[in-house]
């Protein structure tokens, strides 16, 4: 009986690490998969290549993608700090360039933000809420294809999730070193992606101003916190922002704040538009349709929680249960009475111990926060939804979890399994008839106003309708189950049944379609071609076709296509051009050269699918008499055509 008993402790205490392992791992599967995508994964990319080819690591700007009729207009791409650049080039000089190079580190990061939302988590509530927020951000299908995208996003919402958990952990322990490692996650967010990791100390800021309301903590805590943080972080991004201010002074400065994050604030910038509740259809677009009425119905509870046991409710009526005061004072010592200096100043407490509000203010905070800010920015994008995932599962998680050892939390929603199905159901028939038939009525001249109404708050009349019904629902039985007391078995049946339907929603409409490989319908088949193309072994390039002008073109053309291939010859022809012109116009090149001459002919499939070998014949009869033409097997992918070609005299 002991050894079974131990071996049981064992196996729960082991699980929830081992599900986190696997969630996490999962971000690398098929990371290599596909060419480089259009915009922003090509661009950075190139940047990276720049530093290996030009050793430029400090600054890329004269080869980046930008504005080619501007001189600084490189600055488009290369005024974003370069850390995620440096280990992309990193691993090019180790293993080569290659497509899983270039989104190792987005996977990296996506593994590393389901590790320390289960952290956050297990400290706001214990190992069940951490473990259920894990599962819940592993299901979101958008934030799974970023984490596998070679971008910015991923990696800089994994360093503003290190800085929060940091300076909860620095509060947890009382001790100051955490707080400055929590500094330097933010100094590594800064020099990132620009100044968004600075939502970090800005959720820690209204966290810590719910604090002082709700519990009385002193305001120069929170100052102080603050001061550490920022300190500490601009001394780790300043050296590489002060060595591009002196190579550029106000230029640099200019693409940096006023383009990128005072215009985008300000107005639309490339075409990114959208009204007040743009974010609110995107989130309910890229989230799975059980977690967002999830998160709707507990954010309505949580809301309420927050406001009146955070603000009205004296501390002794919380009735906090006695597990969750224990394991939140457990590891949190009050800082000693002869403490000096900066510990004194700081006042380490606990985050979650003094009051149930608390319990859900940060992740409320945190997503309303970045909800309202983004809402108010002048440029719309979808990606700027992803750092609204981790809170969000946050608040659908804390309530779930924390249900195992409260029974009288107030107005709660969420008690049986069937409220899930209930959802389910709710959402699918939103593509039925019955979904159409809910639009329309809401639309109706008689309903105006209140149609106007639920425009404006969700975007959707039916959704908005679901989302009250099901919320009313909820409350309802919650209120019949409390009547009728049902014995602690029959709860405990019915807490397992509800996480058992959360997770297999979670496994069926987010986690299993990230296992699936990608789509590969629309690449190009530069991959293919990559091999050839960047052992630069030839003279010049020839294209004939669409599709050269893009980012992953100046990637897999090693910017030939822009004159930053030194010693490469590049020539582009349009299939409006016989073979016959291309042939002539390549004549020079050939006579040019006198020992050989190699070039690479490389056809799209917006041209003739035959008509390369007619334009390989031709360019063998303009190639100089007295040499050997030698052509080399084509490489034929999806979209393009290499046809590797050498031209060499006569010994």
């Amino acid at each position: 009986m002991p050894l079974r008993s131990s071996l049981h402790k064992q196996i729960q205490r082991l699980t929830p690490g081992l599900i986190i392992l696997l969630l996490a791992a999962s971000r690398f599967l098929h990371i290599g998969a596909g060419d480089l995508k259009d915009w922003d994964e090509a661009m950075y990319a190139w940047r990276a290549k720049v530093c290996v080819f030009e050793g430029a690591w400090l600054d890329q700007h004269h080869h980046s993608i930008g504005f080619s009729d501007d001189p600084d207009g490189g600055f488009y791409s290369a005024a974003f700090p370069p850390l995620y650049i440096w280990a992309t080039a990193g691993l090019y000089q180790v293993f080569g360039f290659s497509e899983w190079a270039a989104r190792f580190w987005a996977a990296a990061a996506g593994g590393g933000c389901i590790l320390l939302l289960f952290l956050i988590g297990r400290q706001i509530a214990g190992t069940r809420c951490g473990l259920t927020a894990a599962i819940l951000l592993s299901a979101m299908p958008y934030f799974c294809r970023y984490s596998r995208a070679g971008q910015f996003d991923v990696p800089y919402i994994f360093f503003v999730l290190m800085t929060i958990y940091l300076t909860l952990e620095a509060h947890r322990r009382g001790r100051l070193v955490w707080l400055l490692a929590a500094g330097v996650a933010l100094g590594l967010g800064l020099m990132t992606k620009i100044a968004v990791a600075l939502m970090a100390p800005a959720v820690l800021f209204l966290f810590g101003l719910y604090r002082i309301a709700s519990e009385r903590f002193p305001w120069r805590a929170v100052i102080a916190e603050q001061m550490i943080l920022l300190a500490t972080a601009v001394a780790v991004a300043a050296p590489w922002h002060l060595i591009m201010t002196f190579r550029f002074g106000d230029r640099f400065w200019w693409w940096t704040v006023v383009y990128h994050l005072l215009g985008k604030a300000g107005e639309t910038q490339d075409m990114n538009q959208g009204n007040i509740t743009f974010y609110m259809n995107e989130l309910y677009t890229y989230t799975p349709a059980f977690l967002f009425f999830l998160v709707l119905l507990t954010l309505m509870s949580s809301l309420f929680t927050v406001l009146y046991f955070g603000l009205w409710c004296s501390h002794a009526e919380q009735e906090l249960p006695t597990s969750l005061v224990e394991r939140a004072l457990s590891d949190a010592p009050p800082a000693p009475a002869d403490s000096s200096g900066l510990r004194r100043w700081l006042i380490f407490r606990h985050p979650f111990a003094a009051s149930l509000g608390n319990l859900y203010a940060l992740p409320v905070l945190w997503f309303l926060f970045l909800f309202i800010l983004f809402s108010l920015a002048g440029t719309k994008r979808s990606t700027y939804t992803l750092p609204m995932f981790p809170p969000m599962a946050l608040i659908a998680a804390v309530p779930l979890a924390i249900s195992y050892e409260r029974r009288r939390e107030p107005f709660r929603p969420l008690v049986g399994a069937f409220i899930f199905v209930t959802i389910a159901l709710i959402l699918k028939s939103l593509d039925d008839p019955i979904g159409e038939r809910l639009n329309t009525w809401a639309a109706d001249d008689s309903l105006t106003v209140t149609g106007a109404v639920w425009k404006t708050l969700i975007g959707s009349p039916a959704l908005a309708l679901a989302v009250a019904a099901l919320y009313a629902a909820g409350v309802t039985l919650y209120r019949t189950l409390k009547m009728i007391s049902p014995p602690a078995r029959f709860r405990s049946i019915i807490q397992v049944l509800t996480f058992g339907v959360l997770f297999g929603l979670a496994f069926v409409d987010g986690i299993r379609p990230t296992l699936k490989a990608p789509k590969l319908k629309d690449d190009s088949g530069w991959r293919l071609l990559a091999p050839q193309l960047n052992a630069r072994q030839y003279d010049a390039i020839v294209t004939v076709g669409g599709g050269f002008d893009t980012n992953a073109a100046v990637y897999y053309l090693n910017g030939a296509n822009r004159g930053w291939a030194p010693g490469i010859a590049y020539r582009h022809f349009d299939t409006a051009q016989t073979n016959r012109q291309i042939a002539e116009a390549l004549r020079p090149y050939f006579e040019s050269k006198e020992d050989g001459f190699r070039w690479l002919l490389i056809y799209s499939e917006t041209a003739d699918a035959d008509s390369y070998r007619r334009l390989d014949r031709l360019l063998e009869r303009a190639a100089p008499s007295g040499g050997i033409h030698h052509t080399h097997q084509g490489i034929e992918s999806e979209g393009l055509i290499l046809y590797a070609n050498t031209w060499s005299r006569q010994p």
